[in-house]
């Protein structure tokens, strides 16, 4: 390309880059759910994330026309009480060119989210989500358990 592009990620197409963002997500939610019930099958229901399984992942993946910022990945996680609780995780996200949180009845909708003493309902706003470095579905799957395992008590603090 020239000039060459400043971000790794301006050299996918944008439909590209929301493909595999929704694969990452996808396979991370998949891998966490695998980790918990492998290694904590007693105390999943305790563990916030696992216990609103079977969820789904919405959110954006912002791709700002400026290409001088970074691109974005902003999502919630939500109970899917149309999926079985070993379904493959449905992630549904879109494509913006705003850098910042688009408005819409999705975002305002969290709000409503009920929170239980576990999970607490909300955006993950995730700059540091970038589906083409390796192991990004792991890293994130394990990000979960470990915020999981502090809310808990079991970990003293998460590991970044």
């Amino acid at each position: 390309m020239n000039p060459p592009p400043r971000y790794f990620w301006q050299t996918y197409s944008p439909e590209l880059t929301r493909s595999i963002t929704a694969d990452v997500l996808r396979d991370a939610l998949t891998g966490y759910r695998d980790l918990v019930e492998l290694n904590f099958p007693r105390f999943g229901a305790a563990l916030g994330l696992y216990s609103i399984f079977p969820v789904r992942a919405e959110g954006v993946v912002a791709m700002p026309a400026d290409e001088s910022q970074p691109s974005t990945v902003m999502y919630a996680l939500r109970p899917d009480t149309s999926s079985a609780p070993h379904d493959q995780p449905v992630v549904d996200l879109s494509r913006s060119d705003e850098p910042d949180l688009p408005a819409g009845p999705f975002w305002a909708n969290l709000r409503q989210d009920r929170s239980s003493a576990f999970r607490r309902p909300g955006i993950v706003h995730q700059k540091a989500l970038l589906p083409y470095h390796e192991r990004q579905a792991t890293n994130l799957a394990y990000r979960w358990l470990a915020e999981d395992l502090h809310a808990v008590g079991w970990l003293e603090r998460t590991v970044s």
